[in-house]
């Protein structure tokens, strides 16, 4: 997560995944290479390990999600944008309907916590938009919960607490 602009009257928050998304495209590029070679070679005992692994970091790529959030002040407007591979996707709220950020976490048995981000927009439904549908470990997810109810003026003594909704 990085804040790219946080002034009163707008924060731009952003998420790019650069670690995962290298690691996919160096295997993918693993692939290719395994592919020419197997071919070049007529050397068939790699075939399943390439016929397996080629829908699998295929899929990765395809998983992999940036997003960045916009609260702007000017405009009165929330923007969420989530964009992958193969999808761009734009969702808007109205600022004032925003009444704060929470963390969402889960924590398996014997397995270490994860969080993402949810936002409380007050619309019929009443229900958290999450930033993004990935589940992260580390601080960055409370960090954001964080910066997000301060710039709202939203006041928690801690991100793990679900803070009270602004009227």
């Amino acid at each position: 997560m990085k804040v790219i602009r946080n002034t009163p009257e707008q924060l731009i928050l952003e998420h790019r995944p650069w670690f995962w998304s290298v690691m996919f495209a160096i295997a993918f590029l693993g692939l290719i290479v395994g592919w020419w070679v197997v071919v070049q070679n007529q050397n068939w005992h790699a075939l399943p390990v390439l016929i397996i692994g080629t829908p699998l970091i295929t899929l990765g790529l395809f998983v992999i999600e940036r997003w960045q959030l916009i609260l702007d002040r000017s405009q009165d407007r929330i923007t969420i944008r989530r964009r992958t591979i193969s999808n761009y996707h734009t969702q808007t709220y109205a600022l004032p309907d925003l009444q704060c950020a929470r963390l969402e976490t889960v924590k398996e048995t014997g397995e270490a916590a994860v969080h993402r981000v949810l936002l409380h927009v007050a619309d019929p439904d009443n229900k958290d938009q999450p930033l993004s549908a990935v589940y992260q470990g580390g601080s960055d997810a409370a960090e954001m919960v964080s910066t997000i109810n301060h710039w709202l003026g939203v006041k928690t003594s801690s991100p793990l607490d679900s803070p009270k909704v602004r009227a």
